[in-house]
Order: C-alpha cells, then structure tokens, then sequence
C-alpha cells in the first residue's frame, strides 16, 4: 500500500495551531488580560486535522487493497505516539522529584498513569474541579487529556468507518456529515448541562473530528474544488482568518465546545481542502521555518505543559521576559526529541516494535512503583529532607493540610456508608442522615456553610468534650438562595436542630439573604446565629503567611508568628465584617466575631501558630487540624457559645 502524499502546508497548519497553545498557556499578560486568550482552540484545529488524516489512511488503505489492517494501524499509532510521550513523563518525574511537594507528586504519579493509559481526560474532569484543586497550570500532564480523546477515538472510529464503507462512499460521506451535524447539536446541548465534562470528553469533541473526516471523504470522491483552482487561495486565507479570529476573540465560555468552536472548525476544514503548491497561503506554509515547526509540533505540544509547570513551581514570581528560557527549553528538547525518538520510532526499520514495547514496559513498571510508594507515603517527602527538616513537625504540604482538614468530615460519612462531603452542595449524608440525638436536654447545633462552615464544625466537633449538652451537625451550602434555603428547611438534620450558624465567606455587603434566612430559622422556632467572616493573611513572597516566613528565615516564636500575622491581616473582610455588624444591629440578627478567637486585639495577635508551635492555617484563612483544635478551646475558653447556651 502506498502512503498518503506529504503534504508541507499541513505542517505549517499544525504551526498554526501549537503556537497560539503555548502562548495560551504561558499566560503572558497583554492589557488587562494575556495574550490569545482563545489560544487553547489550536487544540480543536489539531483535532480537524488528526480527523482528515486518519480518515483518509484507512480510506486509501481500504480502496487500494479492499481490505483494512487494525495491526498496521495501531501500530503505527504507537509508534507515533507513546514513545515522546512516555519518554516525557519519565522526565517530568526526574526532573520534578525535587520541586513537586507530597501532594503534587501523588497527583503527578496518578495522572501519569492515567495519562499512559489514555484516560487522562477522565482523570483530569473528575479531580480538576474538586474544591481546593490547585491551579491547572502547576499540574504537569493536563494537556494529555486532548491525546486521550484522540486515542478513544482511534478505538472506535475505524471499526464505524469501515462499517459504513461497505454501504459505499457517497453513503459513507452524507452519513459521516449526518453524525457531525448531530454531534455538534449534542455538544452544545452538553455544554449547556456541564461545560466541564463536555470540555475533556470524547462524546462533545467527536464532530470536530469527524468534521476532518467528511472533508477526507469528499475529497476521495473527487467532489472537492482542487487547490490549484483560482479562489483556492482566497478560500485557504479565509480559513487561515477564521482560525486566527477564533484566537483573539473567542476566549474560553460556556459555548465550548459548541457552536462558536465552528468558526476555528471551518476554517481548518477550508484551509485542508484549498491551500496548496498552487497559492500563496499554502506556500507560506510550506516554508521552511513555518513546516518545520510543524514537522516537530507533537514534541511541542507534548513538552511545553510539564516545562511550564515546573518553572511556574520555582520559587519567586516570574516575570514576562522570564518566560524565553521555558520557551527555550521547550524548543531544544522538541527539536532533539524528534529527531533522537519521535522520527527513529516511527520507521519499522531502524527501531523494532519490540524494542518500543519493552521501552513502554519499563516506564509503565517504573511509574507504578513511584505511584505506590507515593500513596503509601504520602508524596515521597522524603525527597525533600531539606524541607523536612525546615519544618519540624509542621506538615510541610499545605494541599495535604487541606485534604486532612476535610478528612474529618469524609470519615464520618464513610463510617455511615457514605460518599466524601462537598464544600457547596449538601451531600446525602448531610442532608438525609441523621447526625442528632432525639434525647431531651441537649442542644442542636446545625453549622451551615461553605468551607468556613466546615473550620467551624471542625473546631467544634474537636472539643465536642468541652461542650457539655450540646451536639454539632454540618450542612454544606453555598448561598442563602430560595432554592438552597427550601432544600436546607427538608433536611433531617435542620428539622431537628435548635441552632443554625451560618459561616460563609462574604466578598461583599449584599447581605438580604440573611433576612431570607432568619425568616426560615424564626418559623420553624430555630436559634439563628451569623459568624463574622474569617480574618484573611495576606502571603509572604507568594506562599502562606506562616510558610513565607518560615523559609524566608524569619524569627518563627510564637510571639513573633503571631505578631505577624495580626499586620498582615487583608483589610477588605474587616471593611464587609464592620457592614455585617451594623446590618446584624438593625435586624436583629445575632452574630458570632470570628475575631475574638482567632485574634488578641488587645495585644494586637491574632494566632498563626498554636502555643506548642504548629501553624493554624493552611492558606490565607482556613484551619489546619491543629488550628481547629487549638481554635476550638479558645472558642471554649471565651465562652464564645454562651449566647447559645442562654436560649
């Protein structure tokens, strides 16, 4: 069987489109925002592309030799896939055994190996939108989630296509147009239902592959307008404007991937189908440094993400002209990679499947070692003994701080058969178990609230031993919205409590809610109690407060933590706490100064560390374990509760 004719301009396509992907993700400031903010659509110009080749492959294959080998052809997928790809993960792991903290390096091993196995996509859409998940641009493998939708794709896409073949060509076009018709409505419509699964999975994203496949098809019937013809050039430019106006104007929305995404599709398909030899626009493409790096646009893509993320976890704040060496770095290993892995392995006569395979193995074996061992130890710290020993008995890992502040509460639900609870929305657990007791003389206290509503419950639930006569539930709830409000009054927990405290995170002085609230509390006969929201800590050279300065090498006594912390304290939720007590006066409301606890105004502290020495926060304002224990005995001590007990 012959091969299908190079063609250079798709080179210079596939410049087009990894170029705008890494300036999208480098996030270089332009204006008040940075530049090609719809740079993440070179993706789905990739996947026109990756459509109409393969498409046309399996076509040639087919019509040639009426017969179509699945062996040939996933091995020639291996061999232009996985050995860049493994090769980069086995160095993001070398390279990041240093730099990536516990957490990172726990969520490194299992995303590496859901990324081998070309289920990244599904990983990354059930973690990524966790709350408290870390930014994706620190997390090294994001980007493989497109290889794994191109990768099931694969699995199905030939057997279909083959399938339709046999009812002929003219068929198999008008049914592959059909389908993507139909998977663009359907896209849109899984935009609408959850933006975030639609985004990474294959079902949403299929129509722009299969938009590359009909152009393959029209184009083997001979229907196509050739690019040697007169407005060939015109129409390839208008496909080149298309995609570059996709770039500027159409930033990540709730519409994508959806109809806005037909405007970077088009013109991809436009450009495949007219640019050519015989016009400017295709030998613009075809132009040496424009196809070249295109030739090398897979190592690029694949060796761009972990380099940023690595530079981004350097200590310090990078600046924009920072940026030429991770830029730099991405460019030298692509080059090499290509030339000394991608281009070898995929001719059969210089590297033999074997060897790939037993390469593969080897990596495949090295990072489940890395996964279990960093599961088992929770992140391998003992990679980074100079910080081990920085920081004592201190949990270095602030991630993991956070994850064992949350652990309280997922423990609890697991004991009962339950799932983990969520910061927002009410869980099962929370809304249809039943945490109180039906005995007489005891007090119910019901916490109600987002993350903060959760340091609250914990600081309580810690020191329930201080706290005699009294019983503590928590109940997750974004908002005080009717709805919210209307599913908190049908929940157990709710209808037997005798006190509900709210505590949320108040970013502004819309309090109207609140009287929404009271009214529900005062009909069912409920205590009503509003918590001030929590001091916040400005950070010190880009790290938490207590960690800035402990790396910084400033003094880390008690006294001078603590002192620290009460200067650094932000000033917009002291400005919306002074608004909150003025509106708690003129409605009645009673409220609960989170202040008192946490600070000494007096003696102008508020507690970063606890007296033996452990810090209290694991971001800008939420408790740590020892935090909310410590937390919870002053709350005691202050008689904090005592409005409650009088009611």
């Amino acid at each position: 069987m012959s091969r299908l004719r190079y063609r250079p301009e798709l080179d210079g396509l596939r410049a087009l489109a990894v170029l705008p992907v890494l300036l999208y993700h480098a996030r270089l400031p332009l204006g008040d925002g940075f530049l090609f903010k719809g740079g993440y659509l070179g993706v789905d110009v990739f996947f026109v592309i990756s459509g109409y080749l393969i498409t046309a492959l399996i076509w040639k294959e087919w019509s040639e030799t009426g017969a179509f080998s699945y062996r040939r052809f996933y091995e020639r997928r291996v061999r232009r896939l996985l050995p860049i790809l493994f090769l980069v993960v086995l160095a993001t792991l070398v390279a990041g055994w240093k730099i990536l903290m516990p957490a990172q390096m726990i969520d490194f091993t299992r995303s590496a190996l859901a990324s081998l196995g070309f289920v990244s996509n599904v990983y990354w859409w059930s973690t990524l939108f966790d709350y408290g998940a870390t930014s994706s641009l620190i997390k090294p493998l994001v980007h493989t989630w497109s290889l794994a939708v191109e990768e099931q794709f694969y699995l199905v896409f030939p057997a279909l296509f083959l399938l339709l073949l046999r009812r002929g060509s003219r068929f198999t076009a008008l049914a592959l147009a059909a389908l993507v018709v139909a998977g663009l409505l359907a896209g849109q419509a899984m935009t609408w239902l959850s933006r975030d699964w639609a985004f990474f999975m294959l079902p949403a994203r299929a129509w722009e592959l299969g938009a590359g496949a009909v152009l393959a098809m029209v184009q083997a019937r001979g229907t196509a307008l050739p690019a040697e013809r007169r407005g060939a050039g015109l129409l390839a430019a208008t496909g080149v404007a298309l995609i570059i106006l996709a770039y500027v104007f159409l930033p990540y929305g709730r519409s994508h991937p959806g109809f806005p995404t037909v405007v970077p599709v088009v013109g991809t398909l436009l450009f495949i189908a007219f640019a050519g030899p015989g016009n400017w626009v295709g030998r613009l493409a075809s132009w040496g440094p424009v196809a070249g790096i295109g030739l090398v646009s897979y190592s690029l893509y694949i060796w761009h993400y972990p380099i940023f993320a690595l530079f981004r976890l350097q200590p310090g704040h990078m600046n924009p002209k920072d940026w030429v060496w991770p830029f730099a770095l991405t460019f030298v290993l692509s080059i090499a990679g290509y030339f000394l892995v991608e281009k070898p392995c995929r001719d059969a006569s210089r590297v033999r499947l074997r060897t790939i395979v037993a390469g593969l193995v080897l990596v495949l074996g090295i990072m489940v070692a890395v996964f279990v061992a960093s599961n088992v130890t929770r992140g391998l710290p003992q990679r980074l003994p100079e910080l081990v020993a920085l920081y004592g008995k201190n949990q270095m890992d602030n991630e993991l701080l956070r994850d064992d502040s949350w652990a309280i509460l997922d423990d609890m639900a697991a004991e009962h058969g339950y799932g983990p609870v969520h910061q927002f929305r009410p869980t099962a657990f929370e809304s249809e178990h039943l945490w109180f007791s039906n005995g007489a003389g005891v007090t119910r206290v019901l916490v109600v609230g987002n993350s903060h509503a959760k340091d609250v419950f914990n600081a309580l639930w810690l020191n329930r031993e201080r706290f005699p006569g009294m019983e503590f539930a928590r109940y997750a709830m974004a908002n005080a919205s009717p709805e919210a409000l209307a599913a908190l009054d049908q929940s157990a927990n709710f209808q037997l409590a005798d006190v509900i405290i709210y505590s949320i995170r108040k970013k502004n002085t819309r309090f109207q809610p609140y009287l929404k609230f009271k009214q529900l509390t005062d009909r069912r006969g409920k205590q009503f109690l509003v918590t001030t929201t929590a001091e916040e800590f400005r950070p010190h050279q880009g790290m938490p407060l207590f960690d800035g300065m402990l790396r910084s090498g400033m003094d880390m006594s008690p006294g001078n933590v603590n002192r620290r912390f009460w200067a650094r304290r932000e000033q917009a939720p002291r400005k919306v706490n002074a608004s909150l007590r003025q509106f708690a006066r003129q409605h009645d409301i009673d409220l609960l100064d989170k202040t008192e606890y946490v600070c000494n105004r007096k003696a102008k502290t508020c507690d970063g560390v606890t007296p033996e020495g452990y810090k209290t926060f694991y971001d800008y304002g939420h408790y740590t374990i020892e935090g909310a224990t410590y937390f919870g005995e002053r709350i005691a001590e202050l008689g904090w509760l005592d409005e409650v007990r009088e009611e």
